[in-house]
This record gives structure tokens, sequence and C-alpha cells, in this order.
């Protein structure tokens, strides 16, 4: 029992550590565009696909990987995921023009290996605490993406690293975290193929409830890179000096934390979690138009925080229920999959799409009519997903009731 308490609480670091690395290295980008351009001479159009490439990543590597795992293990696949960010960060920093895009695309999918796994994880590990498991790796998302964000440009500019030293930066953190990994990955694949063997349960894809999931997954993570692909620059459409958009862009990431920390929880607790989806919904919703109207830095900074809250609320949510939804680590997995392959490949065409309503009218008024619109789909989404229902309920209701 005691080893069981202490192999539990090494796992829990593990996922920490998981978490630090599955934002940061891309929200660490942004910021240095401009001096990669000038270093390597390219456009910005081409620069842009270094937001795009790691969202196509997720979603073309979540399935595959819910497939490796069924066959390696979680604890395997997950050093997989590991060792390819540690290849994807050598050569985006390190290998010219090719490297920067290869790399962009392997850190992408050593990422979308970590988004997928660590709900299976803490399904098969934690059932009885996914609330407060999904709190604290979404909260340590959020803070590393403010951290990325927030210490890029010192870095490069102040301390003198420069654009490559800086994003290489992240390879110690990679490096400590499979070194952290490494010890248990053996014993949580066993783990995971065992529960695989016991139960492969139906497609995932016949469950109308995988498919709303996936449409709120979507429709979030749409409006969260739309807005760190375009927020700086429309805030200097309005108005707002550089140094106050740095502000906004900074707390965009880290005002999302306590909705990432108290939501899951929340939604772990509550019987029906249509309160919490369609209630944090419409508050995005109101950040989103108070945003649109104004030009005053007062109130933009305002609506820049609880449009950080929603933005927070939606994947903490996303993610939670994930595993709610699943009956077990192996159903969880393929969900994880499913979800985050057709939310992700959703999301990737938000900043180009935003970017060609602009190209198109010359108005970031039409642009962000545009993420009011995607707003009202995702409140549709909570309204279905957030029911408290599992994927295949028919097989609930067949079931045999199980004796006192």
């Amino acid at each position: 029992m005691e080893q069981q308490k202490n192999s539990n609480w090494f796992l829990i670091l593990g996922i920490v550590f998981i978490a630090f690395n599955l934002r940061g290295p891309i929200t660490a980008v942004g910021p240095l565009v401009p001096q990669i351009q000038e270093d390597l001479l390219i456009s910005s159009s081409v620069a842009g696909m270094l937001t795009t490439i790691p969202l196509l990543s997720f979603g073309a590597f979540s399935t595959l990987t819910s497939r490796i795992s069924s066959r390696l293990g979680p604890g395997h696949t997950m050093t997989l995921g590991l060792l390819l960010l540690v290849a994807g960060v050598l050569l985006r920093s390190f290998a010219g023009v090719v490297g920067l895009f290869v790399g962009t695309a392997l850190l992408g999918a050593g990422i979308a290996v970590g988004n997928v796994l660590v709900p299976s994880m803490v399904k098969l590990r934690f059932p009885a605490k996914v609330g407060l498991m999904t709190s604290i790796y979404t909260t340590c998302m959020a803070i590393f993406a403010g951290v990325g964000s927030g210490t890029s440009a010192p870095l490069a500019n102040e301390v003198g690293l420069g654009w490559r030293n800086t994003l290489a930066i992240w390879l110690g953190l990679t490096l400590v975290t499979l070194v952290i990994w490494l010890p248990q990955a053996g014993h949580l694949s066993r783990a995971g193929s065992a529960a695989s063997g016991a139960n492969s349960g139906e497609k995932i894809s016949r469950s109308p409830m995988a498919w709303w999931l996936a449409l709120y997954m979507g429709s979030q993570s749409m409006l969260f890179y739309s807005m760190v692909a375009w927020m700086p620059t429309i805030l200097l459409s309005k108005g707002i000096d550089g140094d106050t958009v740095s502000l906004f862009s900074l707390l965009y990431q880290w005002v999302s934390v306590p909705a990432s920390f108290f939501l899951p929880i929340l939604a772990a607790r509550a019987k029906d979690q249509r309160p919490l989806t369609m209630g944090m919904t419409c508050f995005y919703l109101v950040g989103m138009v108070i945003f649109l109207v104004s030009k005053d830095p007062v109130i933009l900074g305002i609506a820049t925080c609880i449009n950080a809250l929603g933005a927070g609320a939606g994947i903490s949510l996303s993610m939670c229920m994930i595993s709610l939804r699943a009956e077990n680590a192996s159903q969880a997995a393929r969900l994880s999959g499913m979800v985050q392959s057709l939310g992700y490949l959703l999301a990737a065409c938000g900043p180009f799409i935003m970017g060609a309503i602009f190209d198109a009218t010359a108005s970031w008024t039409a642009a962000l009519t545009f993420l009011l619109v995607d707003l009202l789909v995702m409140l549709f989404a909570a309204s279905k997903a957030g029911a408290n229902r599992h994927l295949f309920p028919h097989l609930q209701q067949t079931a045999p009731t199980p004796k006192p």
C-alpha cells in the first residue's frame, strides 16, 4: 500500500512536468517571430506557419497516439513523445529554415502525445480524483504558456541569448521530464496494456457524445489560438501601445490559471456539467463583445481578463470531460485521440480564417464577428457535451444492476 502511494506521488510529479512541456515551447515562438524572419529571411506568411504547424501536428498525431498506446502502453508511448520533443527543440533551433519547420512539426507531435495520454493516465491511476488531477495539469499548462510568451523576448534581447538559444532552453526542461518519467514508464505501460486488453469497447466514433466533445474542444481551441495569433495586432489597430499589448498578451495566458484550476474540480463534483460549460461560454461571449466594441485601454484590459478566464475554462473543462465521459483508461485514450484530433484540426483553421476575413474586408470588426459566431457554436456544443452522460448510455441501461 505504501509503495503504491509513493508510486502515485511520483506519477503526479511526472504528469506535472509533462504538463510544463505542453504549451510553453509553442507560446515562446510568437514574440521571437520578427527575429526569426530577419535571421532566416522568411516572409510573414511563411512565418505564420509556425503557429499553424503545431495545431496540424496535434490533429494528425492525436488519433495515432491512441493506437500506438494500445500496442506499447501509455508509459512507453509517453517516452516516445518526450523524445520527439527533444528532437523537435534541437532541429527548430539549430537546423536552419528546414529544421525550423520540421522541428516545429516534431515538437507538435510530441506535445500531441502528452495531450492525448494525460487524461488516459489520470483515468487509469486516479479515477476517483479526475477533477483534481485535471486541475493540476491544466493549471501547469497555463502557467508555463505564460512563461513561454512572457520570457522569450527578454531572454533573447535583454539577456542576449538570441532566438535560437532562447527556444533551445526548453530542451533542459524536457530532459528533466525524461529523467523523472523513465523509471515509471514500464510499470505504467503494463498497467495500461492490461486495462486496454480487459475492455476494448465500441468504436468511439459511434458515440454522439464524442462528436459533441470534439466540437466543444475544437470551437474553444479555435478561439484560443485565433486570439493568440491576432490579439496583439488587433490591439495595436485600436491604438494600444506596444508595451501594453505585451502586458495584455501575458494577462491572456496567466489570468486563465484560476479557471484552469477550479473548474475541473467543480465539474467532477457536479451531477450535470452544463451549468459550468454553458455559463462560462456565455461569460466568454460577453468578454468578446466588449473586446469588439471598445477602444478604451482599461475596458480592453478587463475584456482580455474575461476572455482569459473563458479560455482557461474551455480547455480545462474539455480535458476533464474526456475523463468523466469515458468508462476506463483505454476508452479515455481513444476518446482523447478522437476529440483532440478533430478539435485541433478545426482550431488550425481559426487564425487563417481571421486573416482571410481581414484581407477581404480590411476590418478587424468582421474578423472578431467570426469569433462571436464560433462562440455561439461553442455554446450549443456546451449544451450537449456538458450533459452528464457516458459515451454509450444504451449499454449502461441494458447492463445488469449490481447488487448492493
